[in-house]
């Protein structure tokens, strides 16, 4: 599927995004095809198994740089879903 709208810049934007939820995915695999596949279920479930990896509240004692490494990484998942979740609900509009 392709999306004339979206420019250069935008699709790699958003092969970053799914980077960042999908990080076992290769940037190579995460094509046109891939983001066109993209649903709001699959968005959700990927979305809850990474923020429950990554959540700054479950460290315990760690250190406060793993403290603020851990809240970084979890602003970075939440920004990525927001993007990903505004470009799959106004390409089924």
């Amino acid at each position: 599927m392709y999306y004339p709208e979206l420019s250069f810049r935008e699709l790699i934007d958003l092969k970053k995004s799914c980077k960042c939820l999908f990080p076992e995915k290769q940037f190579s695999e995460l094509d046109k095809k891939f983001l066109g596949s993209l649903n709001t279920d699959l968005l959700r479930l990927t979305y809850r198994k990474r923020i429950f990896a990554c959540h700054p509240d479950r460290l315990g004692m760690a250190s406060e740089f793993m403290i603020q490494f851990k809240t970084r990484e979890c602003q970075q998942v939440n920004e990525a879903y927001a993007r990903l979740k505004q470009f799959v609900q106004g390409r089924d509009e």
